[in-house]
């Protein structure tokens, strides 16, 4: 899969292998490719404002908080599991962004900005 954006390439690269879309699940192939979304808009280059959507999907995201917070529980997932060592501009998009907390994940959100 071939990202267009302007995240980084290290980024971009976390995503690569995923072959489909994190809200309906379809491969991007059959619903006209992948891009990588912005979870909370172009304010960010960080890994967690990063998430592989099929154009479909893309074109019809609301930014309402719930999906902004279920895509960035994706994308903290995603980066976990691959081992990313988040960096400031990872911290400082958890700071920027206290709406994606989430109720459940209190002690996460604390720990992850006493980083």
């Amino acid at each position: 899969m071939k990202l267009k954006n302007p995240f980084p390439q290290e980024v971009r690269e976390l995503w690569r292998d995923t072959h489909a879309c994190q809200l309906c699940g379809e491969n991007g192939e059959d619903h006209g490719g992948l891009e990588l979304h912005h979870i909370t808009g172009r304010d960010s280059r960080s890994v967690l404002n990063g998430t592989p959507l099929c154009k479909i999907c893309h074109a019809q995201v609301g930014h309402t908080k719930e999906e902004e917070q279920y895509l960035y529980v994706k994308a903290l997932a995603r980066t976990a599991s691959h081992g990313w060592i988040l960096g400031e501009v990872d911290y400082q998009y958890l700071r920027d962004h206290d709406h994606l907390r989430l109720e459940n994940n209190g002690y996460m959100w604390d720990w992850l900005l006493q980083k």
